[in-house]
């Protein structure tokens, strides 16, 4: 096999080792740079809240590791600008494509005069639906149509092909599978930046998660204002996702053990910005609760903060009466 053969082998080996890939998921359903945004919170967090995280686990190397990882996904090459590497090869690969085919029909026009359309000689040269092929297809077209065209020279030379013609199809024809093979070069390194951005994320994702659950279990018998701090809202923009839909809640808020009402009471409830104060006799209503609320919290004077679940149906009201145990929320180790 000769040296110009044995590159469009070549071309027809490298294709079949194209296959495809598919695209790696995050754990996460929100952007990376809020992904980052919430990673600076939680380092933060990890710092003014020493003490509580130590008994945890999370000690200086825990936070060094999750400020590594971080500062990893925060310089990680942005999926646009393989995508425009990859726009600026396509421009050279269609150039290349279309210099193909204009040489191709140059050579193909003087072929039809000796060899008739769908001649055995003229099939040979395997140039029908020429404009429908894909790069690679095209560029073995080419090939083939400068290796019949020097096969049957002698027959064709009166027409005006000449050997410096095909010598310059077979440059073209591998000049586009270059640019073929560049372009898919550069999806292949896109996938796999790609791929390890994902598996990188996923990996700084997996410990924001483990940190604000801490957060959230420390601080839901202590403080609402600091639980909700430490909650993460797996949605496009790190916001809730909510369906638009909404019922009411009502029921009453008393001491457990006297049935009085408390003093300062105060429940507030997910998705809800205002918190909800209960009247002098422990009455409370809520209007517009997104069904997606799934979580109530409570606190009054001499009694720690309580939790527990709620269910909202769309256009109905939900009736949940609260019984507060008296005591005393323990305090924050210090810092």
């Amino acid at each position: 096999m000769s040296k110009k053969e044995n590159n469009f082998a070549n071309i027809l080996i490298l294709k079949n080792n194209y296959m495809a890939v598919e695209n790696p998921k995050t754990d996460f359903n929100f952007s990376y740079s809020t992904l980052v945004t919430i990673g600076d919170t939680c380092v933060s967090n990890i710092e003014r809240e020493a003490a509580i995280m130590l008994t945890y686990g999370v000690d200086e190397d825990y936070k060094d590791n999750l400020s590594t990882i971080l500062e990893e996904v925060r310089n990680c090459p942005t999926d646009i600008e393989y995508l425009g590497n990859m726009k600026d090869l396509s421009e050279i690969m269609k150039v290349d494509a279309q210099n193909v085919r204009v040489a191709i029909r140059s050579v193909m026009s003087r072929v039809i005069t000796v060899y008739p359309v769908n001649s055995g000689k003229w099939t040979r040269f395997g140039t029908k639906g020429m404009d429908e092929l894909n790069e690679h297809d095209l560029a073995a077209c080419g090939y083939r149509v400068a290796r019949m065209a020097t096969l049957f020279l002698t027959q064709l030379a009166s027409t005006g092909i000449t050997t410096a013609m095909l010598d310059s199809l077979e440059a073209l024809s591998l000049k586009l599978y270059t640019s073929y093979h560049n372009h898919h070069d550069a999806e292949l390194e896109r996938i796999a930046a790609t791929t390890e951005r994902v598996e990188l994320a996923n990996k700084l994702y997996a410990i924001i998660v483990a940190v604000c659950g801490f957060g959230k279990d420390y601080w839901s018998s202590r403080n609402y204002a600091k639980y909700k701090a430490y909650v993460i809202y797996n949605t496009h923009d790190a916001k809730p996702n909510l369906s638009g839909k909404v019922g009411t809640a009502s029921g009453t808020m008393l001491d457990a053990q006297t049935s009085e009402p408390t003093v300062h009471p105060e429940i507030n409830l997910e998705y809800v910005d205002e918190a909800i104060t209960p009247d002098a006799e422990g009455n409370w209503a809520a209007t517009d609760v997104p069904i997606e609320c799934e979580e109530y919290f409570a606190h009054a004077d001499g009694h720690p903060l309580i939790h527990g679940p709620i269910a909202i149906q769309e256009n109905q009201n939900t009736v949940l009466n609260i019984l507060i145990e008296p005591g005393t929320t323990p305090p924050p180790p210090d810092n």
